[in-house]
């Protein structure tokens, strides 16, 4: 094509965009005047970009009548290349878009995209050409990739795509009701495909919500690199001047309005533009009510508004977010206001100089550090410091830790009893000034150099509240509260069910009742017993303190939602899911509410994590379990054991839904922090180091997974049956083994892993059933089909005694049970 008509094409393409499509092809019949070439070219690449997610094969494509599909395949060959066309996935201007399957060889599903007939214009051509060329030399966990692409038996060029499932950056953090913290964890994994992208020489250029999927397990994949533009090799290797126009003005930097030198520059403008969308909830230059002219011209003039400025009554954005419009206002303002804003700058020169200085900034913000988007000023540097280290500047009596740390717990929660009745703040001052008494006869020096054991301070304070207070039963009941729950933290459930079953006599005794004292008491008592399994007998008190807890205290009052957290844990460990569904789906509104970034969030955003991986939804799970990585890095700092918790609990549940390669990459993450915090011995991360095995299995490379579960065994050796982890790990080793064809070593592993767990969790557990399916599955492998079909429909008995027939256990089953049917 003649260069100078292509730069018309683009020229007229871009400003066509920015009017209003009822108004377009009037414009565009006036532009072009007498040329007919010009005009339709121009109306091929505006019908391409009506559906902007179909350029690279992904799911976000423009609706087509159903009954047009018998049309559409009737007009594609039975097979492309390598591919098997199958179902029709979406139409858009210039091309069609089906499933396809890899004829021979290994199974492989693509998104295919194949150009129409009577659509193959030179521009559309060269179009697909750059985006073939460019997508072919980038190969990165964020970015769509392109698997094959060539020309059909009749001519048509055609890519095949990696199958891509998910929807828009912003629908998914609204629908999963994400908070900032987790926002800034996907814009950074954006941020990684759009680094990587520069680095070899690609500059994206259309960045905004709709290029960006995220996939249910919570991945981030770049799309749309159909206007990309590979920069220059020569000297001036970063920069790459251009008319073209195919892209979104809102998004849009102002050097691309002015149609001057593009940089990377665009792109950190472009990620701040959607970073302002995710956190606001709107665009950086607002369009509503305006004309794209106007749009233009604003964003040339302008600069936008701080994050923080544009949020301030917002009810529906702050809720979205999980908390409210003043406490977003606070959360946004300072750090955040100024990294968004200098990543919008007009002036390119400044902005952020690449891509990855925005991220640094970023990760310096989540980590307390100070960011390099503020002045610096050593009043800034010094809260920064003192917001990472918090819990040192709080703790100053490091030799009695634990009880210092509990009676802390204990404080906490009279103070927040103060605003109360008269009565409860003169029960505040008893409690208090009897848990000062133990921690001063618990001190050294007073005991004159003999080192008091918690235990015996614990002890001792037992035996005293019965005769110092003992014509003050409420006072007794909070303090006999209190001690059991140490004593649950200590392991001892004897101690701490004797002091709880008091507390819980004597606050029923209250006369007149006091339901908050009540309500403790029942909570840890129904605690202790789900914690040690007497599931039955915890359920009663359980499902009593909840009902007090609604007929007498307030949402936001942090009592009610630890009974109804307590409530939703021991319907899990009963495996009944119904019920806990929506007391965890109520806690966590009541936590983003009342409760946004705090200690409190974190640990209930990671037991909700916990409680739907369990149920099967693994893309909620791994949703909630990064909100609670990047939650806990920004209060405790990215060196902690809560940190190393949820960094193995994304591999956990990354190898669950299948996706190996990032459970083990998570894990080997958990694994550095286990290591330096736990030591290598701690069960902790042994039982991250047996995840990163079985992720390692599930890819195949069993040459790396036999020493980590060797190590695991070898580190449980003489544990007991009562270890669950070296059950699993025996499993594990099963699944290794088969994978080499040993299958009466397979057996014979899954067998002694399926003791354990009977011996260990109850003959009817999960484990057990996990167990016996991995025997079966060895049993099939050595030709046994009767006993192999036997154990899956054992094992599949055993799941359903717990969880529903739809649940990802028992559908795995199904499968292989149907597999092995009739053989």
């Amino acid at each position: 094509m003649d260069p100078a008509l292509w730069t018309r094409i683009e020229t007229f393409f871009g400003q066509a965009l920015d009017r209003p499509a009822e108004e377009r092809t009037a414009w565009l019949r006036h532009a072009c005047g007498d040329d007919p070439v010009l005009y339709r070219e121009v109306v091929s690449l505006l019908d391409a970009d009506a559906a902007p997610a179909e350029l690279l094969g992904g799911l976000a494509f423009e609706a087509f009548d159903p009954g047009d599909v018998d049309r559409l395949l009737a007009t594609v060959p039975e097979t492309v290349g390598p591919w098997r066309v199958g179902d029709v996935l979406g139409v858009g201007g210039m091309g069609t878009v089906y499933r396809a399957e890899r004829r021979e060889g290994f199974a492989q599903t693509v998104a295919l995209k194949l150009v129409k007939r009577g659509m193959d214009t030179d521009a559309v051509l060269a179009r697909f050409r750059s985006e073939r060329q460019i997508l072919a030399s980038l190969e990165h966990p964020g970015i769509a990739r392109l698997v094959d692409g060539g020309l059909a038996d009749d001519g048509r060029p055609y890519l095949a795509m990696e199958y891509v499932e998910g929807e828009p950056i912003t629908d998914y953090c609204d629908r999963h009701g994400l908070g900032i913290s987790a926002r800034l964890g996907l814009v950074a994994e954006v941020g990684e495909a759009v680094a990587f992208a520069h680095q070899n020489l690609v500059v994206h250029r259309d960045l905004k919500p709709s290029n960006v999927l995220v996939t249910p397990e919570g991945r981030v994949k770049l799309l749309d690199f159909g206007i990309a533009k590979v920069l220059a090799d020569d000297a001036d290797a970063l920069h790459t001047r251009t008319g073209q126009r195919a892209f979104t003005p809102s998004y849009a930097a102002p050097e691309q309005l002015r149609g001057g030198r593009i940089t990377t520059a665009a792109d950190v403008y472009g990620l701040g533009a959607v970073l302002y969308r995710l956190l606001t909830g709107i665009r950086p230059v607002p369009t509503e009510g305006r004309s794209p002219a106007e749009v233009e011209l604003a964003i040339l003039a302008d600069d936008p508004a701080p994050p923080s400025t544009v949020v301030r009554r917002s009810e529906e954005v702050a809720a979205a977010r999980g908390t409210t419009p003043g406490r977003l206002q606070k959360r946004l303002r300072g750090d955040l206001d100024q990294i968004v804003l200098r990543a919008l700058r007009r002036d390119p020169a400044d902005r952020y100089e690449t891509v990855r200085d925005l991220l640094d900034d970023l990760r310096r913000h989540r980590e307390g550090l100070p960011v390099a988007a503020r002045a610096g000023t050593r009043g800034y540097r010094l809260r920064r410091f003192a917001g990472r280290h918090r819990g040192a500047l709080a703790g100053t009596a490091a030799a009695l830790a634990v009880i210092v740390g509990v009676s802390a717990v204990a404080f906490a929660r009279v103070a927040a009893e103060r605003d109360r009745a008269e009565t409860e703040a003169e029960t505040a001052r008893e409690v208090a000034g009897f848990l000062g008494s133990v921690l001063e006869e618990a001190n050294p020096a007073r005991a004159l150099g003999d080192t008091i054991s918690v235990y015996a301070a614990l002890d001792s304070a037992a035996l005293r509240l019965r005769t110092d207070l003992a014509d003050q039963p409420a006072v007794q009941a909070r303090l006999l509260t209190t001690i059991g729950d140490i004593y649950l933290g200590l392991n001892n459930p004897e101690a701490a069910e004797a002091a709880l079953g008091e507390a819980v006599r004597l606050a029923r005794s209250l006369r007149p009742p006091d339901p908050a004292i009540e309500i403790a008491a029942l909570t840890t008592l129904g605690a202790t017993r789900d914690v040690y399994r007497r599931l039955d007998d915890a359920l009663p008190l359980l499902l009593e303190a909840a009902a007090l807890a609604r007929d007498h205290l307030d949402p936001s009052d942090p009592l009610y939602a630890r009974a109804i957290e307590r409530l939703a844990e021991v319907h899990r460990n009963r495996t009944e899911y119904a019920l806990a569904e929506p007391l965890y789906d109520e806690l966590l509104t009541l936590q983003r509410r009342y409760r946004a970034g705090t200690p409190e969030l974190a640990t209930t955003t990671n037991n909700h994590a916990l409680f739907v991986a369990e149920s099967g939804d693994h893309a909620r799970a791994l949703a909630l379990h990064r909100e609670t990585l990047a939650l806990r890095i920004e209060l405790l700092g990215a060196f902690h054991p809560s940190v190393a918790n949820s960094l193995a609990n994304l591999a956990h549940v990354s190898e669950a839904s299948g996706a190996y390669a990032d459970a083990v990459r998570w894990g080997w993450r958990a694994d550095s922090l286990n290591q330096a915090i736990h030591g290598p011995e701690h069960q902790r991360t042994l039982r991250n180091r047996r995840t990163i095995a079985e992720a390692l299995v599930g890819l195949g490379d069993v040459d790396r997974a036999e020493p980590l579960i060797q190590e695991v065994l070898d580190a449980t050796e003489g544990s007991g049956s009562g270890n669950t982890n070296r059950a699993r790990t025996l499993v594990i080793q099963s699944q290794a083994l088969q994978a080499r064809g040993l299958w009466a070593e397979a057996e014979a592993s899954a067998i002694e892993g399926g003791r354990i767990y009977a011996a260990a969790a109850g003959p009817e557990s999960f484990g057990v059933a996990r167990a016996l399916a991995t025997q079966g599955q060895a049993a099939l492998g050595r030709g046994d089909t009767a006993r192999g079909r036997a154990l899956l429909n054992q094992a599949r008995d055993l799941y359903l005694a717990g969880v529903s027939a739809d649940h990802f256990h028992v559908r795995a089953l199904d499968t292989l049970l149907g597999q092995t049917e009739g053989r």
